[in-house]
């Protein structure tokens, strides 16, 4: 029954949008994720396989809770922006699919993007960096402001330019007296083609 219930809102924001109003997609948008969010009941096969990862990272959260941040992640694929941006690439809602990754949040004083070749031009022969302080959540989470970004040469020296000044006033850090689980999203969006799903959805820590 409540998988129907997620068929059904799914409808709902169909229609929303063919209706051409924004705020009313937004409100179906919104109902679709709180369906998925507190209405899913755990599956029965799915109890002992999460009650043993939590028992693998020490019991510092239970089965439920961990199945809370699942449930968030898979809600994501229907936040605003991932929606817009798989309309605005053809990229039907069936061919989005949602995988959630459990681990362990290492305590990252740094973390970093690197592009193997720069996107934002296509240089084959240098690479792009982005580097923000504590966990990388607030790159690929999309928080608002500027990561330290630069590019480097795949040449003798690696020379290198700054291209941004870091201005992100959000940093995420797990506590620091306990192991701390993250829910990591997973899409096939960045397999399918004309789309790059990164960043779109969440990850939710326990």
């Amino acid at each position: 029954p409540t998988l129907e219930k997620v068929a059904l809102a799914a409808a709902a924001v169909s229609a929303a949008d063919d209706s051409g109003d924004a705020n009313l997609r937004r409100d179906a948008l919104e109902v679709l994720r709180d369906v998925v969010k507190f209405q899913l009941k755990m599956p029965a096969d799915l109890a002992a396989p999460l009650a043993m990862a939590a028992a693998s990272y020490g019991n510092s959260c239970g089965a439920e809770e961990i199945y809370a941040a699942v449930k968030k992640v898979w809600a994501s694929k229907w936040n605003e922006r991932a929606y817009l941006s798989r309309k605005a690439c053809g990229v039907d809602e069936e061919e989005l699919h949602m995988a959630t990754l459990l681990m362990e949040v290492v305590p990252a004083e740094f973390a970093f993007v690197l592009h193997t070749a720069n996107p934002l031009n296509g240089d084959q022969t240098e690479v792009f960096g982005e580097i923000c302080v504590g966990l990388g959540e607030a790159l690929v989470g999309n928080e608002p402001g500027s990561a330290l970004s630069f590019t480097a040469k795949k040449a003798p020296g690696f020379p290198s330019t700054v291209r941004n000044l870091p201005s992100k006033m959000v940093s995420h850090h797990p506590p620091t007296d306990a192991p701390t689980i993250i829910a990591r999203s997973d899409s096939n969006g960045e397999d399918l083609e004309g789309f790059a799903g990164a960043g779109l959805y969440d990850s939710v820590t326990v």
